[in-house]
């Protein structure tokens, strides 16, 4: 009953995609003509059109797009590849039947293949939402669906794969919804699972230290760029001389040991620079900014 209950919502929440994206059909399809949403798809369907002709594979240089000088679009080839392939799936289907030979699209057929890749991108990509997220736990599977959901009414991805709108960005939003899916799928594995974690609140506090003590220095003790910075320099050598001493380190007391210490104190000395204040003696702030990142560097 909840398979079934999970499949009739995933196919509402994939047609609610696609309606949601072909929002614009009446200025694509107009006296049965394929126009497309923006001047930039024409270039992109020209690209296409010399691929599906035989002309190139993949397109290293053209002039019609920044004239005189061209442009390099060979990282657009995948959708290039895409389009042409539909197409030719999109004429055999138009020729399968008598209806779609007397079609007025059954010419456009490379046209008609740029306009709808976007929203069958979109469909794809609430597809890998509900599918490939983990599905372990019984209430997953409508988290999922809420994702899905989310992906199919969210503006910034509705426009990004809109009907008549053949960008080849397009192609990489499922590809990063499958790429997110199979990481989320490792969180299972409780090391793993600590380690995102720990480590992503660890590492936004360090990955902020080089631009927060600059300002620490400047804005909240008044010291000069020039002190400033070479206190902030301090990090840099700290990184310089911890690079000599890791090996030694890990061998003498073991990673794991090394690991679980290391933490404890990278945590203290990350924190320790909100202790700091205008009567802090510059060879005490040198000490600690140079040892945090020593620190942290043990096992990079």
């Amino acid at each position: 009953m909840k398979r079934l209950a999970f499949s009739f919502a995933l196919l509402a929440i994939v047609a609610l995609a696609f309606i949601a994206r072909c929002w614009p059909v009446r200025d694509v399809f107009v006296n049965g003509r394929v126009y497309f949403a923006d001047p930039d798809c024409y270039s992109r369907m020209t690209r296409a059109r010399m691929v599906s002709d035989g002309r190139a594979w993949v397109i290293n240089h053209h002039d019609f797009e920044n004239y005189p000088q061209g442009t390099k679009p060979h990282t657009t080839s995948p959708m290039d590849w895409l389009i042409a392939a539909f197409s030719k799936g999109i004429s055999v289907a138009l020729n399968a039947s008598e209806s779609g030979r007397r079609s007025v699209l059954r010419t456009q057929s490379l046209d008609l293949a740029g306009a709808l890749v976007g929203p069958l991108l979109g469909v794809l990509t609430c597809l890998v939402a509900a599918l490939a997220l983990p599905r372990n736990e019984p209430g997953e599977i409508w988290r999922n669906l809420a994702a899905a959901f989310f992906i199919a009414i969210s503006p910034i991805v509705v426009h990004g794969t809109l009907l008549g709108r053949p960008d080849h960005q397009a192609l990489l939003i499922p590809l990063l919804a499958l790429a997110i899916a199979l990481e989320l799928r490792l969180l299972r594995f409780a090391s793993f699972r600590a380690s995102i974690s720990g480590g992503f609140l660890f590492r936004v506090g360090v990955g902020a230290t080089p631009f927060l003590l600059p300002l620490l220095f400047q804005l909240g003790f008044n010291f000069t760029p020039f002190q400033s910075g070479m206190l902030t320099l301090a990090t840099g050598l700290g990184a310089m001389m911890m690079k000599t001493l890791a090996a030694r380190i890990l061998r003498r007391w073991g990673f794991w040991r090394v690991l679980v210490v290391n933490a404890v104190i990278s945590s203290v000395l990350v924190a320790a620079p909100a202790s700091f204040h205008v009567g802090t003696p510059v060879v005490v702030i040198g000490a600690v900014t140079e040892l945090a990142t020593a620190v942290d560097h043990v096992a990079d």
